[in-house]
């Protein structure tokens, strides 16, 4: 295996790959600690579409029940 150059390869690899995930975690740790900073800052937070389903669906559900409601005056014989 050493004649080969297989313990080398074998070592630069594992080394690589730590060095990698090493940089990542250190990049989602700056990432993070800038979107805590950004939050903290401003006092705003980001909503998502999930927080805000209920408030769609029930615009969604006014607005058809308004269309139905001016359909049937206008057609309708409601004086």
């Amino acid at each position: 295996m050493m004649e080969a150059g297989l313990l080398s390869f074998w070592t630069e690899d594992v080394l690589n790959t730590r060095k990698f995930r090493a940089r990542q975690n250190q990049r989602l740790e700056e990432q993070f600690e800038e979107l805590i900073n950004i939050t903290q800052d401003s006092g705003e937070v980001v909503l998502t579409v999930q927080q805000l389903l209920g408030a769609f669906l029930m615009l969604g559900l006014g607005s058809i029940l308004g269309c139905i409601i001016l359909i049937s005056e206008i057609f309708g014989n409601f004086n």
